[in-house]
């Protein structure tokens, strides 16, 4: 008998997923729609948070770091991770499928504005509390405007 997963993926749950994805806007707190879909299997959630938010080891933070007025409309930008502060001991990592340490999306996750964790000096020390593999911390989906903004600025940082 072929193996069976003990809990087969029902239709509902891909199509609650989805509702609950068309449901986030840039300001919605991710943490709160988790909790919608907080009965799925383990991979589809990732699945869910890996679609509304994307790794900081994907997001080039130093020209932001360099000079903190270039964030535009970044600055308010909901970043999410397990340890953001440093309050607890280890590692911050991302939420979703990223990172082998990722933590689920739950309303016990931090979540800051970008400009905040910029400010969080002990985040972006060498031996501080971000991951080496997924740095720590997700983004939440940029805005077309925020895309471009962003691409804009490094451009004119390689330059």
């Amino acid at each position: 008998m072929p193996w069976q997963s003990p809990r087969p993926q029902r239709q509902s749950d891909r199509a609650t997923a989805l509702a609950v994805a068309a449901q986030a806007t840039h300001d919605t707190d991710l943490r709160q729609l988790a909790g919608q879909v907080k009965h799925m299997r383990f991979g589809l959630r990732d699945a869910w948070t890996d679609a509304l938010t994307f790794p900081g080891r994907r997001f080039s933070v130093h020209p932001f770091r360099e000079s903190p007025a270039a964030l535009g409309p970044l600055a308010g930008l909901w970043v999410y991770g397990s340890n953001l502060n440093g309050r607890y001991r280890g590692r911050s990592h991302a939420v979703g499928g990223d990172c082998q340490h990722a933590r689920p999306l739950t309303p016990d996750t931090e979540r800051m504005t970008l400009t905040d964790l910029l400010d969080v000096t002990s985040f972006w020390e060498w031996n501080g509390p971000s991951c080496f593999f997924c740095h720590g911390w997700s983004g939440q989906r940029l805005t077309p405007d925020q895309h471009t903004h962003y691409l804009a600025v490094l451009a004119g940082h390689s330059g």
